[in-house]
């Protein structure tokens, strides 16, 4: 409740003994004899938080201050109007900016005060300035805000430190929140630098940020309660990556054998170790029309041909990605008269055709014909010229249908592709009438499901279900664009949770991944399979034991109980692993146990709590837990190969 929301006395909590960066004269930030009495930048240490007042920076004529209804000793600054769109230059009236002067070089994370509105998922994003190395203007959306609730409120976790992952998007309460990839990088003589936002959702409140350095060997972690009060945190060593890795050559795909495939898009940053991990290939960027031909007449194949050279060197199945979609389309086409604009359609089938023909395997027609059609809303502005919506509803789709049926040689297997069908009843519904409409006409030999992160996060019954539904349409089913987001605990337990039931679907007919290395459109949600080193991330070694057969099984306690005085290295349980035919691992076996930290509140505070001492499978106190119930999830790697999570109860009372 928002009366039960802790009281912070704002301007004397700014003066306590850790002696942050202070305003001392707005709109500069700094800290001396004027901020601080006696102390100096020397009093700093880098366990302290350096926080930001909002409301006393440089307001824009769209940002509005507000003083709290609840509690007048709380001032925030808040969006005047809904504006979502890009921030253009820095004239935008959106933006806040105010002088920070930092205590050294280095980089520093990024903590946010603030409220989401009753919109929810509409009252959740900000836009955050992190400029260029030539200082120039680069705001990135903030969007999706998770955070942990501040004391006084019912999902608040004393002695939890405020992380990435491990959140709540409850609203009306304040929280704080750590962004994940944002950071402020300080140059060497460059210690005072502008620091600026801009509102984008006016249900967002804005109260502070806070600023916490970021060494090569540790970061620094914060409680809602040392973040509100100014006082230090605590340092946490760096995570160590594993070390740099490479497939040997004669490494072999991780499906071998089946009647089904595991895909992945090429090529650019997708190439390296491809076809040592994967067995079917899609041309990500370089089959879409705009990519191509974005110059009328003027073909650019690089793409498409590197990602079908790969697939028939390797004798693996080449899916062509795509024929028409209301995205990268090329300019010129939208200007044309629709007669015009239907022969470039079937030119550009046509040359498709011509330099690839009968070595495709699947042809994706049209790609999100709900979510993205063509239409003025979206690119292309193409829709009408095939038809449009017609006595069909999408009579659109069935020419493009009959027009890729008369062109392509009878081998190549047409496809519908689509996004969030499977989480989606109505879109599955939809979609199952497009593809009988399809089927009337002997137009369509196989459809597809995206599967990408935001459309697998239900119930995967409800999952299942909807595949099922598709199924029954009695075509192959394809999950073409499959990524799983996430830190690596939480990918490894998506994985687990997902892949099974989804592979071992009989109606699902092989998956293509969409990127597993650095410079794929997730890589910001952590959906990478590999490092940027190319050491495998846990999820990626757990696929390699899925389907080889040789997952390791680890067994111990389900339920353990602690008293919240436990300190740090106190046992909890201690595990044993086995192979997957219950036979012991030889003495000398290389063997590393793991948290596996999920995003719910309770098994983040876990991950931050809990370890393994070094070397042995006994699982350890590393940070105190406050009384309550809480799940710990725990894996063992063993040479490389990561075995099924294993759940263990805690109570702490």
């Amino acid at each position: 409740m928002l009366e039960e929301r802790s009281r912070i006395p704002r301007k004397p909590a700014t003066l306590m003994a850790s002696c942050l960066y202070l305003l001392c004269a707005p709109p500069l930030l700094a800290l001396g004899v004027s901020a601080c009495g006696d102390r100096d930048v020397e009093a700093w240490s880098p366990t302290d938080p350096i926080v930001l007042e909002t409301e006393n920076g440089t307001l824009g004529a769209s940002v509005t201050q507000v003083t709290d209804a609840m509690d007048s000793s709380i001032s925030y600054v808040t969006a005047a109007v809904n504006g979502t769109d890009p921030v253009a230059d820095s004239s935008d009236p959106r933006i806040v900016s105010q002088q920070i002067r930092f205590p050294r070089a280095g980089a520093y994370q990024i903590y946010a005060r603030l409220r989401i509105g009753p919109g929810a998922g509409s009252d959740d994003s900000f836009f955050l300035n992190l400029p260029d190395s030539d200082g120039a203007p680069n705001f990135q959306s903030i969007n999706s805000i998770t955070g942990y609730d501040v004391e006084g409120t019912p999902n608040h976790r004393p002695g939890a430190l405020v992380g990435v992952f491990g959140g709540n998007a409850g609203t009306g309460v304040w929280k704080w929140s750590l962004f994940e990839n944002p950071r402020i990088v300080v140059p060497e003589g460059q210690l005072t630098q502008t620091f600026s936002f801009a509102t984008r959702e006016d249900g967002l409140d804005i109260d502070k940020f806070a600023f916490a350095f970021e060494g090569e060997e540790f970061a620094v972690g914060f409680t809602t309660a040392q973040l509100d009060s100014g006082q230090a945190g605590v340092l946490i060593p760096a995570t160590k990556l594993p070390d740099p890795y490479e497939p040997p050559p004669e490494q072999p795909p991780l499906v071998v054998g089946s009647t089904k495939w595991l895909g992945m898009v090429c090529c650019g940053n997708q190439r390296p170790f491809l076809e040592n991990y994967f067995n079917q290939v899609t041309p990500e960027n370089g089959g879409k029309w705009g990519s191509v031909e974005a110059v009328r007449d003027e073909y650019n194949w690089a793409g498409a041909d590197e990602a079908l050279a790969l697939a028939e060197e390797n004798g693996f199945p080449f899916r062509f990605h795509v024929l028409l979609w209301g995205s990268q389309q090329p300019d010129w086409i939208e200007a044309l008269p629709p007669e015009e604009q239907l022969a470039e359609i079937r030119q550009w089938f046509e040359a498709v055709n011509e330099r690839y023909g009968q070595r495709i395997t699947f042809l994706e027609v049209v790609n999100e014909f709900d979510n993205q059609p063509p239409t003025t809303q979206y690119e292309g502005h193409y829709v009408e010229a095939l038809g449009g919506a017609g006595e069909s509803g999408f009579d659109w789709v069935i020419t493009a249908f009959r027009m890729a049926r008369e062109i392509f040689p009878p081998s190549v297997q047409l496809m519908l592709n689509e996004y969030s069908v499977i989480n989606t009843q109505t879109r599955t519904d939809l979609y199952v009438r497009l593809v009988e409409r399809l089927k009337q006409e002997n137009l369509i030999d196989a459809i597809g499901e995206q599967a990408h992160a935001f459309s697998t996060r239900g119930p995967v019954a409800d999952l299942v279900d909807r595949i099922n539904q598709l199924g029954s349409t009695g075509l192959p089913l394809y999950l073409t664009e499959m990524d799983i987001d996430g830190p690596p605990g939480q990918q490894l337990i998506d994985f687990q949770r997902l892949f099974p039931p989804l592979w071992e679907n009989p109606n699902v007919h092989g998956i293509t991944l969409w990127g597993y290395r650095d410079g794929m459109w997730r890589t910001p949600n952590q959906a990478t399979l590999v490092y940027g080193n190319g050491a495998e991330k846990p999820a990626l070694r757990w696929l390699k034991g899925y389907f080889g057969g040789t997952t390791p099984q680890v067994a111990g306690p389900s339920s353990a109980a602690l008293r919240p005085s436990a300190r740090k290295g106190t046992s909890v349980a201690t595990f044993s692993v086995s192979g997957p035919d219950g036979a012991p691992y030889p003495a000398g076996t290389n063997i590393s146990w793991n948290v596996a930290q999920s995003t719910a509140m309770d098994e983040a505070v876990v991950g931050q709590s809990l370890a393994f001492a070094a070397g042995t499978s006994r699982l350890e106190v590393v940070l105190p837990l406050a009384p309550g119930n809480y799940r710990a999830r725990v894996y063992a790697d063993v040479n490389a190969i990561v075995s099924n999570l294993y759940d263990v109860e805690l109570t702490v009372e």
